[in-house]
């Protein structure tokens, strides 16, 4: 693995290796102007180029690119269209990708040269399996992790504070609930939740950006999480990892994370929402059940010993 700090610096370690020791096969992460200078200088080498994709890059940029023009920031929405442009110039290069979601491999074959291979091979949490206690001590805490880079999210951070609210309300309970994360949205989303006429049952803790999330996962009672954007979000890994019990919103791309009622909770609209979240709020059974499931499949499929496994066979696949 080589870290650079600029294309020259990049550019300069290619041809030092290609004279020296040849690797089996060059990975690049992104599609940025130095991964195409790369491809282009790599055009007529006999060494598989192989791209690994954590996103839909056109998407992504589209959504940065809609969020600007909206502030009004043309400058930025004119290098954003030039970033999109690249993208899609390096995307039509590729003639391997390893994805982290099967919901991207329509998306990126679609961009992809005409010849092109398109592998999956998921995500993993760094670190070991930490165990948890399933009780309930006062109200109960629920937390959200997400990055606020796209409106989306916090739109979708919005929504579950007024579920908690709506289901304290007519049911007296008291919930508490912590949002980690930070972002361009990060203030329209507490103005928007500090306009919100929230029942007093229900505290909320906007923590911001947070570096060492342990403490957060090993004190919350139950993680919550909506999004339609992420392909493989790694909080819900973490969450894994700390043998959470979890309540996400079901789609394509979690359900591949998440199998229901056995390793956590998908919820479809916001009667099911209510359902499943009570039932995690007053059961300490249904906690514990979706916790451990959470925790085996942790252990199964996304530490890095099996994650390790599938990336070798994806390469393998791909440069065969």
């Amino acid at each position: 693995m080589t870290e650079t700090s600029s294309t020259l610096e990049l550019l300069s370690k290619l041809i030092s290796s290609s004279k020296h020791r040849k690797p089996d096969a060059y990975i690049l992460l992104g599609v940025g102007l130095r991964e195409l200078l790369t491809t282009i200088y790599l055009n007529h080498s006999s060494i598989p180029i192989v791209f690994r994709l954590g996103g839909d890059p056109i998407k992504d940029l589209a959504d940065i690119r809609v969020r600007y023009l909206t502030e009004r920031q043309y400058l930025l929405v004119l290098s954003v269209l030039l970033r999109e442009f690249i993208a899609r110039l390096c995307l039509s290069r590729i003639g391997r990708a390893i994805v982290v979601n099967k919901s991207l491999v329509a998306p990126i074959a679609e961009r992809m040269a005409t010849s092109g291979r398109v592998a999956v091979s998921e995500h993993f949490a760094f670190g070991s399996l930490i165990n948890k206690s399933y009780k309930v001590d006062g109200r109960v805490r629920l937390l959200v992790v997400c990055n606020l880079l796209w409106s989306s999210k916090a739109e979708g951070v919005a929504w579950l504070i007024r579920q908690l609210s709506s289901i304290a309300s007519s049911r007296s309970t008291g919930l508490h609930i912590e949002v980690a994360g930070d972002g361009p949205h990060f203030g329209s989303l507490v103005t928007a939740v500090a306009a919100m006429n929230i029942c007093e049952l229900v505290e909320v803790n906007f923590c911001g950006y947070v570096q060492n999330l342990d403490e957060l996962y090993a004190s919350a009672d139950i993680f919550l999480y909506k999004s339609e954007h992420d392909a493989s979000p790694n909080v819900i890994l973490e969450a894994k990892r700390h043998s959470m019990p979890m309540l996400v919103n079901r789609c394509l791309q979690f359900e591949s994370l998440i199998n229901d009622e056995e390793n956590g909770f998908l919820y479809t609209d916001e009667d099911d929402f209510a359902r499943k979240l009570i039932d995690l709020c007053e059961s300490e059974e249904t906690r514990r059940k979706l916790g451990l499931g959470a925790a085996r499949s942790f252990k199964k499929d996304f530490s890095l010993g099996p994650a390790s496994l599938r990336l070798d066979k994806s390469l393998k696949l791909l440069t065969s």
